[in-house]
């Protein structure tokens, strides 16, 4: 997973392009798991990753956003909240 910026070509389990907007992954991972991801910083959720993304593994995608975008993780139940860290 690369930050970048383009289009993407979306499969079932997998998101593939030069271009996904972050908030694009996270809704299709969050459309086909019991497992949520909230993103809380919408800005976050305008930037774009680049690569092949696996959206079959929430808690690997959650933890790969974390560290591609300096993210604080949280888990809370069903749910894993990705937020910015407090300063």
């Amino acid at each position: 997973m690369r930050k970048h910026k383009q289009e993407s070509d979306w499969t079932d389990a997998e998101i593939q392009g030069p271009d996904a907007r972050v908030m694009d992954v996270i809704a299709k991972l969050n459309s086909r798991s019991t497992i949520k991801i909230i993103l809380e910083d919408q800005s976050v959720g305008r930037r774009v990753v680049s690569g092949l993304n696996t959206i079959d593994n929430p808690e690997m995608l959650a933890n790969d956003l974390a560290q591609l975008y300096d993210l604080h993780l949280t888990r809370e139940g069903n749910r894993i909240i990705l937020n910015t860290p407090p300063k």
